[in-house]
């Protein structure tokens, strides 16, 4: 045999194995809509709760979901963590985030479903689904806060695919935001 044949089919094999590999650990993709029906609800939700009236919430994907990485947990009782910014557009300024971070549960727990499932983060609120949806959502809330010199978020835009980390500079009342490119 050729060595350069042997070392293609060789190469072959390997690359087949490592693509049968990744497709046991990745969500399928019934997962993947599931996931995504859930968290657009949520959305839905909280653009239509009256706690939230002049934020205008908007909610979407941070990490692995928004990277397109997911993969499943490794033992099965555990349940895949799904990370959700909830941006508020118009964040008034006389709110700081620990009073928007309150508006928002307030907001979950006015619903009907999600009153049974949410439970508090420190930074967010946790909705945990039935062990047979094998996930839970962690919704973050995200504003600028009042008189905050420097704001970091490690958390991409929605416009932002590549995962760039966003630095937003608040002066009085103005603001300016840079963006440096590169992995969060």
């Amino acid at each position: 045999m050729n060595p350069s044949n042997f070392l293609l089919e060789r190469k072959a094999h390997v690359v087949g194995y490592l693509e049968e590999l990744c497709a046991t650990i990745e969500l399928t993709s019934s997962q993947l809509n599931r996931i995504e029906t859930s968290y657009r609800a949520v959305g839905d939700h909280l653009v239509d709760c009256v706690a939230l009236e002049g934020f205008v919430p908007r909610i979407f994907p941070q990490g692995s979901v928004r990277l397109g990485t997911t993969v499943r947990p490794i033992a099965p009782t555990q349940h895949f963590d799904v990370d959700l910014i909830c941006k508020l557009e118009a964040a008034k300024l006389a709110h700081d985030q620990g009073q928007v971070h309150l508006l928002v549960g307030k907001a979950l727990s006015e619903h009907e479903f999600y009153k049974k499932i949410v439970s508090v983060l420190k930074r967010g609120w946790r909705l945990e689904y039935a062990d047979s949806a094998k996930f839970h959502l962690d919704v973050t809330p995200r504003c600028r806060t009042r008189g905050a010199a420097l704001a970091v978020c490690l958390c991409p835009t929605e416009a932002e695919s590549d995962g760039s980390l966003q630095i937003l500079k608040d002066t009085q009342l103005g603001s300016a935001s840079t963006r440096r490119s590169g992995p969060a």
